[in-house]
């Protein structure tokens, strides 16, 4: 059985035991590559009152705790459903001053973008790419210029929770597809 943990919409640490374990009715975590990364959660009605409106729930995920922020609610019968984003969008709280990275190595620009926040953030920034980065920023999210940077440098991003790591560098899409399965042609039943 599933076992999820609620925290505070303030915590950024998922490790302990929260203010409330859940056992959820159903907990599938959805991650795209550069992209969507959410968790559908449902619960009986009755365990409703211990979700904060902008509260975590953490779940193991890749034998890691992650955190998820309460989203959209959907009450259905005796069942609640909600869709719970990735505490890594909170990037999108977070504005960039207007800035101006140019020629630096890779790892250089990004703790340069994430310490020209507006505000304090939680978050971490770590890579091993070595590339030369040139950016100029205007008013724009931290999760806006991440998420930029990744396309403009082919790069990948792991996230884990507020830990966020640039990948070297991503495959092209070439069209192909592999799939796994039984080849049952030359069976023959004696």
């Amino acid at each position: 059985m599933v076992v999820a943990k609620i925290f505070k919409e303030t915590d950024t640490v998922f490790e302990s035991i929260g203010e409330h374990t859940i056992k959820p009715l159903l907990c599938k975590v959805h991650e795209e590559d550069n992209s969507d990364f959410f968790l559908e959660l449902e619960v009986k009605n009755e365990e409703v009152w211990k979700m904060e409106r902008k509260g975590i729930v953490a779940v193991k995920y890749n034998d890691k705790w992650q955190g998820f922020r309460f989203g959209r609610r959907e009450i259905v019968g005796k069942k609640t459903y909600f869709k719970c984003w990735h505490v890594s969008y909170d990037m999108q709280d977070y504005l960039i001053r207007d800035l101006l990275v140019d020629g630096v190595a890779f790892n250089t620009a990004v703790q340069t973008i994430r310490a020209n926040t507006t505000r304090e953030n939680p978050f971490t920034f770590y890579t091993m790419k070595t590339t030369s980065v040139e950016v100029e920023i205007h008013n724009n999210s931290l999760y806006d210029v991440a998420f930029a940077l990744l396309g403009a440098y082919n790069c990948k991003i792991l996230r884990d929770n507020y830990k966020i790591t640039f990948i070297n560098s991503r495959g092209s899409d070439n069209q192909e597809t592999i799939e796994y399965g039984k080849n049952l042609t030359l069976l023959e039943e004696y």
